[in-house]
């Protein structure tokens, strides 16, 4: 059961960590047509405040490091105790 655990939680952290790129991918694509059309059109603001595109980032990127943790020292756990016993 502690073995399934570990594997499934690096599983979640890899896929947070996809889905953190993604993410980033969007917003940095967002970001770049504003500032296009900002060239064009001066009336356009293009502010460097933090949205909700960084809200998720930081949540995605903070999950995927917990669940990477939980993982790792569970599998350490659990091969410690196969080598033990």
């Amino acid at each position: 059961m502690l073995l399934a655990f570990s594997w499934w939680a690096l599983v979640v952290s890899i896929s947070l960590a996809v889905v953190s790129v993604v993410i980033i991918l969007l917003r940095d694509y967002f970001l770049g047509e504003r500032w296009r059309k900002a060239l064009s059109d001066p009336n356009i603001d293009v502010k460097d405040r933090p949205g909700p595109f960084d809200v998720a980032i930081f949540l995605c990127g903070f999950a995927a490091l917990l669940a990477f943790l939980a993982g790792f020292v569970t599998m350490a756990v659990v091969a410690t105790n196969v080598v033990v016993a």
